[in-house]
């Protein structure tokens, strides 16, 4: 009996810009929305210590109550997502960096 397989997973690069910073991480999923819920769950607690706001709570909010991402055009596997926080746009990029 062959063992059940599962969805290969993908390697995504994160770029956020917030704040005057450039926070980069990379984190795995089978889709890219997967990843960004990967990393909802664990950057912004890390950043919010960076950037001094209120950074984790607002955008967790605004990023798993919107309707997804949006894929850029004109190149493939790279999406955006902004969100209008207190200390300004925050501006995430993701790009599968693996196949």
């Amino acid at each position: 009996m062959t063992p059940p397989t599962t969805a290969t997973r993908h390697l995504f690069t994160f770029i956020l810009d917030h704040a005057g910073g450039t926070y980069l991480s990379q984190y795995k999923g089978r889709t890219a929305n997967e990843a960004l819920r990967a990393w909802l769950a664990r950057e912004p607690a890390k950043l919010e210590a960076l950037i001094k706001s209120r950074f984790a709570g607002h955008l967790a909010r605004k990023w798993a109550e919107a309707d997804g991402l949006v894929a850029l055009s004109a190149v493939t596997n790279v999406w955006c997502r902004t969100a209008l926080l207190p200390r300004g746009l925050a501006l995430l990029n993701i790009i599968k960096t693996s196949p």
